[in-house]
This record gives structure tokens, sequence and C-alpha cells, in this order.
């Protein structure tokens, strides 16, 4: 299975709100008491958990039979734009939890770079010395 089909698979189960940037799982269809379970237990409610190695949220689900997982910041792109990231997905306010498509960009990896905050231990003033 190939990123793109992993990415509209999990696409296909929730919804993105523009103003707040959240991801939120959609309600499942079926009376079966799993279904009504997993309602109960996750339908409106934010998608996923944080990253501690990185501190991005991220989604997980089973996809015949295997765990995949996608950044929020990268899935609302793919559903804004109908496609994946060619680059990196950088937050422009230096926020890894807003995911706003406003404050999202796709970049290269150099251009995020720039994008960086200067280092506390810094003691130049001059970002990237």
């Amino acid at each position: 299975m190939n990123k793109s089909e992993v990415f509209s698979i999990i696409s296909s189960q929730v919804l993105y709100c523009k103003s707040h940037g959240t991801l939120t799982w959609k309600k499942r269809e079926g009376d079966d008491p799993l279904t009504r379970t997993w309602n109960t237990k996750y339908a409106g409610k934010e998608c996923g958990g944080f990253d501690r190695s990185t501190g991005y949220r991220k989604i997980a689900m089973t996809i015949n039979g295997a765990s995949r997982f996608v950044y929020s910041h990268r899935l609302a792109w793919f559903m804004e734009h109908g496609e994946i990231p060619s680059g990196q997905i950088d937050h422009i306010d230096h926020n890894k939890t807003n995911n706003r498509i406003s404050n999202l960009r796709d970049v290269s990896r150099s251009q995020n770079q720039r994008n960086k905050l200067m280092p506390k231990n810094n003691t130049s003033g001059v970002t990237g010395v």
C-alpha cells in the first residue's frame, strides 16, 4: 500500500476544521456493538496523540492488518490540497500544534531550516551561528 492510499483512507475517516486546525474522527455508520462503542469513545473527538520524540500530533490506524500513521499537519495539507506534500510542512508561527492551513506551507528542508528559532544558548545574536 502506497502513501497516497494511506492518506486517502485515513482522510476518509476524519473531518478537518480549517479555522481551528483540528482533525476529529467522523461518526461511523452501523448499529452493531463495535460501531456503537467506537462512536461513543471516538466520534467527534480529536484524532491521534502527541509523538514525544517530535512534538507533533500523529494519527494511527490499522489498515489491512498493518498499523499505519500520518502526522496531522501533513494530513491537513493533503485534505486541503488533494496531494501529499512534496517537501516538509513548515509551521510558520513555530507552533507544532497549530495546524490551521493558513499556518502551514510546503517547503524544502533548507527553507524549513531558515525558519528555525534562534537557540537559547546562542551568544552571538545571529541565527545559524
